[in-house]
């Protein structure tokens, strides 16, 4: 089974990004809620990110890009973030 690739909207934002001994760091920005219904909502506690990478960089400017499975390559993390009040 493929992934649904959404390339309707872009809600995330790269602010930097590096690659350093094996290692890959991405730093973004998106809104809490974006109201796409392919993006889960990030709430104020506790949220779980879930991940998976594969061993190739794609290349989403080609038109036949093809997604390979990421195999064992994916995993959970729990993470506690509190949502920073707009009220004044």
């Amino acid at each position: 089974m493929k992934p649904i690739i959404d390339n309707t909207t872009q809600d995330w934002f790269a602010l930097q990004g590096q690659e350093q001994n094996g290692w890959t760091g991405i730093q973004f920005k998106r809104y809490f809620d974006t109201c796409d219904p392919m993006d889960v909502p990030i709430k104020s506690g506790t949220n779980i990110l879930i991940f998976a990478y594969g061993l190739v960089d794609l290349d989403l400017c080609q038109s036949n890009v093809d997604i390979m499975y990421h195999e064992n390559r994916r995993g959970t993390r729990i993470l506690p973030l509190v949502c920073r009040s707009t009220s004044k």
